[in-house]
């Protein structure tokens, strides 16, 4: 009995603290809310002030807008996150989303992009040029493909007189920042100016692909200091549509046209072919034999096409390498881009 007692004597007082704790629970769950909030603010302040403001470097890469009314969205929410974290995020993700890309190929993806976007992040001028990707966000959400928008790489390399230049074309996804510094190691070596425009997605055959393309096209004329006659047409994946809609559009105005891991727009492929605009253009196609999304039989296809036509083709293939041959086989493929550019006249 004495010992129920003091048992009870003692639950008292500790029923007083803990009810006076539980009040005090209650009271801070009350202010989650609010403390969530405020954090919340603080979090997007912190990453709004370190957001990239859209600046690169001169000579060295920059934005440029090629449309009026269009500028750099460091607002955007997609900006508050670097590339470099959205690039590795969706290499985790891809693999539950898209058929034709396993686990392991997420995997070996993630390799090829890191090793380019590390040396980015670190680089100031290249962090501080931001990213285009929020465009690319904007068109799936129902916005418009057209931003106005391209990169542009300007190596500080001498050249005698104006210097050539690549108009990229990049694919599906949007239009990564890792394109044009993997371009910038040629550029470096050749002195080629890179200019890469930016459309949405990626599908250079939905309408108003064709007129940013043109867009680019005339600002580089108007350049002094690049000459309009030494201008090579590339594109990436789905960027080879855009340089079928071009080319029909101007076969004549490029120096040759560069099919890396490329889809063809059909109608645009097939009208060339009968107008006979393809014959005497200088094409390089570069291509895995593994790659799965674009099959190698599909690239032999167009290759075939583009020798009936008439073109001077020269094919390049890589026996081990799949649709991510422009990140895997860089050096090897800029090599080879760099050894046809500066071939007269053989293919």
């Amino acid at each position: 009995m004495f010992a129920v007692i003091v048992l009870l004597i003692l639950l008292f007082p500790l029923s007083l603290v803990l009810r006076w704790k539980l009040r005090s629970l209650f009271s801070c769950l009350r202010l989650l809310p609010w403390i969530l909030l405020g954090l919340s603010l603080i979090l997007f302040v912190g990453l709004h002030l370190n957001s990239p403001a859209g600046r690169g470097s001169e000579p060295g890469s920059s934005n440029v807008f090629l449309k009026e009314g269009t500028a750099y969205p460091r607002r955007a929410l997609t900006n508050l996150v670097p590339e470099i974290d959205q690039i590795k995020w969706g290499t985790y993700v891809v693999p539950y989303l898209d058929p034709i890309i396993d686990s392991e190929q997420g995997e070996r993806l993630r390799g090829l992009t890191m090793d380019l976007y590390r040396p980015m992040q670190d680089d100031p001028a290249w962090r501080e040029l931001g990213s285009a990707l929020p465009w690319a966000y904007d068109e799936l959400l129902g916005g418009t493909a057209d931003s106005g928008h391209a990169y542009v790489y300007v190596p500080a390399t001498p050249v005698r007189g104006p210097r050539p230049a690549i108009l990229f074309l990049h694919g599906s996804a949007g239009n990564f920042k890792a394109y044009l510094y993997l371009w910038k190691e040629l550029a470096d070596r050749a002195g080629y100016a890179i200019v890469a425009p930016t459309f949405g997605w990626g599908n250079w055959s939905r309408p108003g692909g064709v007129e940013v393309i043109a867009r680019a096209r005339n600002w580089i004329d108007a350049q002094p200091e690049l000459d309009g006659s030494r201008v090579l047409l590339a594109g990436l994946s789905n960027g080879g549509r855009g340089v079928c809609v071009e080319a029909r559009r101007q076969a004549g105005a490029y120096a040759g046209f560069v099919f890396i891991s490329a889809v063809r727009d059909g109608e645009a492929f097939e009208a060339l072919c009968r107008s006979g605009a393809w014959k005497d253009r200088r094409v390089l196609v570069l291509h895995g034999e593994l790659d799965r999304r674009i099959p190698y039989e599909y690239a032999l296809a167009g290759v075939k096409g583009l020798e009936e036509a008439g073109a001077a083709v020269r094919v390049k293939t890589y026996a081990d390498e799949d649709h991510f041959l422009f990140f895997s086989k860089r050096n090897e493929l800029l090599d080879e881009v760099e050894a046809w550019a500066n071939a007269p006249t053989a293919p």
